[in-house]
């Protein structure tokens, strides 16, 4: 039986008003990625999904993904300066908060007020994961010129 796959979230919410910037960089049609958005198309974020969560279940190692798509997400990431990364830290900070502090006025989270918050979480999350990059990349480098300038004297 052949499985369809469904529009995920995820999809919709990666793709929405970033259609023509990702065609240009997938080399594709924009009318392609309406057509995803539109379930014309399958949406191959879903259909990769479902083959990742198979695999997971039947217990194979899936760190080869996992690992190629962090690789993926650090090449190609657009660099920002740090002041600005810690800036947009700051906003989404107060973002989470707002959104948690409103939703908990009843004394609970509800399924309606979850995804905007756990939305909020993964772009903090993607902040820090992006400022520890840079202050990693920031300590190699001082390590170097640091190596450097000890090889400097030394020699």
């Amino acid at each position: 039986m052949r499985t369809t796959y469904e529009l995920s979230d995820q999809t919709r919410e990666v793709l929405t008003d970033a259609v023509a910037s990702i065609a240009t960089e997938w080399d594709k049609n924009p009318s392609y990625l309406y057509q995803i958005l539109s379930n014309v198309e399958c949406d191959p974020f879903a259909k990769f999904r479902a083959m990742y969560a198979a695999a997971v279940r039947a217990g194979v190692d899936v760190t080869a993904w996992d690992a190629n798509l962090v690789e993926i997400k650090a090449r190609y990431r657009v660099d920002k300066p740090l002041p600005e990364v810690l800036c947009d830290k700051m906003k989404g900070d107060t973002k989470t908060n707002t959104l948690i502090v409103d939703a908990m006025q009843n004394g609970k989270i509800d399924a309606h007020e979850r995804r905007p918050i756990l939305r909020a979480v993964a772009v903090e999350r993607n902040t820090l994961d992006y400022i520890e990059a840079i202050v990693t990349e920031r300590t190699k480098e001082n390590l170097e010129f640091a190596r450097k300038a000890v090889n400097r004297r030394a020699g």
